[in-house]
């Protein structure tokens, strides 16, 4: 069963973790993992393995519950889990480098859903420990319609993605680079050496 997310007054904004049926709504719109992974208690999840230096994709599907067009914003920001189970929109700003989104603003007809990819890319160093963000879906004509004098209803949904690394991606270099730099360095100098020795060698040639 779907869990109905309250709409929020004038800048406040919750965070939707996923419900046992892995997805969080508000009145308008929706949000959810389009393949959850259950954890060991048996709770779903949005999960991306994260491999170092390659590209992973997974996905999530947003619809439309009302009976008007709407037009839902995307985004990716920081996101912080506490060990309790609450979450909030702060925190490690590097891991929402890694993700990308397939769009940042979706179109939605009347009950219609849409699936978006979204891509994650690993860092050629990867620490071997979990992240986490959050792919926020806002209505992007939020409050347009409120009055001079009344508080605009803002409709915002932040589903929490689990970051997890993986083995199997590319590590990083570390310092072969250096090493390979210096090398060629030392050839490059052994070889305008040995030309310079030989030019002396050779004997000279009288112009006529």
């Amino acid at each position: 069963m779907r869990h109905l997310a309250g709409l929020l007054l004038a800048g406040t904004l919750a965070v939707g973790l996923a419900s046992p049926a892995g997805a969080i709504e508000t009145s308008e719109f929706g949000i959810e993992a389009q393949s959850p992974v259950t954890d060991a208690g048996g709770r779903p999840r949005f999960v991306a393995e994260v491999a170092a230096g390659r590209a992973t994709s997974v996905a999530v599907r947003v619809w439309n519950k009302s009976d008007g067009a709407v037009t839902v914003a995307l985004t990716v920001v920081p996101a912080t889990v506490s060990p309790d189970g609450p979450a909030s929109l702060e925190g490690d700003t590097e891991p929402v480098r890694w993700v990308s989104l397939a769009e940042e603003e979706i179109h939605l007809a009347p009950g219609e859903d849409r699936t978006l990819d979204v891509l994650v890319e690993g860092p050629r160093h990867l620490e071997d420990r979990p992240r986490t963000v959050a792919v926020v879906a806002q209505a992007a004509d939020a409050g347009s319609s409120a009055g001079a004098d009344s508080p605009a209803v803002l409709q915002r949904l932040a589903l929490i993605a689990y970051l997890e690394p993986v083995a199997g991606g590319v590590p990083g270099l570390g310092l072969l680079p250096w090493v390979a730099g210096a090398l060629a360095l030392a050839v490059a100098g052994w070889a305008a050496s040995a030309r310079h020795r030989d030019s002396e060698a050779a004997p000279a040639t009288a112009l006529t």
